[in-house]
């Protein structure tokens, strides 16, 4: 049983890898001393290269896989912070405080470019394909020729944040929302209950707008009254594809999840500023501070589920498998369905399984889940559960795996502990044994080469 266990033990580390918590997952941090240009920054980006482009006090760093360049005065960029960086399909923009946008060449220099007039920059983005540019004096989008003015009632503010999300856009002020409805931009002004509030960030999750604000966190929820949640200075906002929000402030980055703000611990560096987040993916999170450097997080990597959560195996997770969108686990205390980062449902001998014991899953597309429990074989429709015993043909009541033919998708092939291999289809239950060729009557797993 050695083996047995040892395949166990492993596929209960695949649970505890399954799903990221914003409270725990890797962290590494990347200073001076580890190549980047300078311990302040102010801004990354990841191009579709898989680059990552960071903006920082003292020129450009970039990271290309294990390798690190360094883009400074000698590359043509003027002697000022690099606020912003976008790329647009094969060139690379960036914004400086102070001097204006320089575009990447093929040389590896940059050069000024003219597509705004004024020399204070409050955003650079890349909108739709296109770079949105707003400054001092006018708020533009660049296609890559030509640059045309925000129109159709966009009115001349700055724009401190823009949120995107299913195929929507959110353009931020400092006190207003501005979204474009039919042709024409609609203008709300946010009134906070406190004076002198100014917002510096925003995102929108599941009909609720989230506010960063220089005097606090806030929530309004379905256009309702403003909520302050947590009084701090948030600089930046981010969210995840689980809903987490991320929160870059003035003392350090913090979530907000389950109705409550949480802070990040990293040491010495826990109160610093958050200049700005860029989240690629639940495995690929990058934060800009100011002073010490950046940090890279991956949250997605290591979660362990309790039973505070939902989730007693009893000790022991036989296996794990993607079906109809959600995954469906198996363990000593039954059938476990997870879904979106929480458990949602539990069968056990009571919902008609055979045995709480559930040893191995496969499924035959959306329509059929299979399981190998220690008393039967079992189908599942989402529905009920359909039972197979030693009456129906099976040679054994322990069976340990279960395989879907994935050339006759009506073939389902089981193995026993001591009882060989079984193949069940129209014909029925039909066992190969030793007698039969096989090295061994103990079946622990099946799997099938294409």
């Amino acid at each position: 049983m050695k083996k047995y266990m040892d395949l166990c033990i492993k596929i209960l580390f695949l649970l505890a890898i399954m799903h990221g918590k914003p409270s725990q997952g890797q962290w590494k941090q990347y200073l001076y001393t580890d190549g980047i240009s300078s311990n302040y920054t102010f801004h990354t980006h990841k191009d579709d290269k898989n680059r990552i482009w960071i903006g920082t006090q003292n020129g450009i760093t970039l990271i290309d896989g294990l390798e690190m360049k360094k883009f400074g005065s000698e590359h043509g960029l003027p002697s000022a912070d690099i606020s912003f960086i976008q790329s647009m399909g094969e060139n690379v923009y960036v914004a400086t405080s102070n001097k204006r946008i320089y575009k990447l060449k093929e040389d590896g220099r940059f050069e000024k470019t003219n597509i705004i007039k004024g020399n204070k920059i409050h955003l650079m983005k890349n909108v739709n394909g296109k770079l949105f540019v707003s400054t001092n004096l006018e708020n533009v989008m660049y296609d890559g020729i030509k640059v045309s003015f925000m129109k159709n009632g966009f009115p001349n503010v700055e724009i401190k944040d823009i949120f995107h999300h299913n195929g929507e856009t959110w353009f931020i002020s400092e006190n207003q929302i501005i979204k474009k409805e039919n042709k024409k931009f609609k203008v709300a002004k946010i009134q906070f209950p406190v004076a002198n509030v100014k917002i510096q960030s925003f995102v929108f999750y599941d009909g609720v707008e989230y506010f960063g604000t220089n005097k606090g966190f806030w929530l309004r929820e379905y256009n309702k009254k403003l909520t302050l949640l947590k009084d701090m200075n948030v600089l930046s906002l981010d969210i995840t594809k689980s809903g987490s929000i991320l929160i870059g402030s003035k003392k350090g980055i913090h979530y907000f999840i389950d109705e409550k703000v949480q802070q990040f611990a990293l040491g010495s560096s826990s109160n610093t500023s958050i200049n700005s987040i860029n989240y690629v993916s639940e495995n690929e999170i990058w934060y800009s501070t100011f002073g010490s450097g950046i940090f890279l997080q991956d949250i997605g990597t290591f979660k362990n589920f309790y039973s505070k959560d939902g989730f007693n195996p009893k000790g022991m997770v036989f296996d794990i498998i993607l079906w109809k969108q959600k995954k469906y686990i198996a363990t000593k205390n039954g059938l476990y369905v997870f879904d979106k980062n929480r458990i949602v449902k539990h069968f056990t001998k009571k919902d008609g399984l055979p045995s709480n014991i559930v040893l191995d899953l496969d499924a035959k597309d959306d329509e059929e889940l299979w399981l190998a429990t220690s008393n039967g074989l079992s189908k599942h429709t989402g529905k009920d559960f359909l039972n197979y015993s030693r009456d129906s043909g099976l040679p054994s009541k322990l069976v340990t795996s279960v395989h879907v033919d994935r050339k006759k998708p009506s073939t389902i092939w089981t193995g026993s502990e001591n009882s060989g291999l079984t193949r069940y289809d129209k014909n029925g239950f039909f066992t190969f044994a030793v007698q039969d060729g096989l090295p061994g009557n103990s079946i622990r797993d099946i799997e099938q080469l294409p």
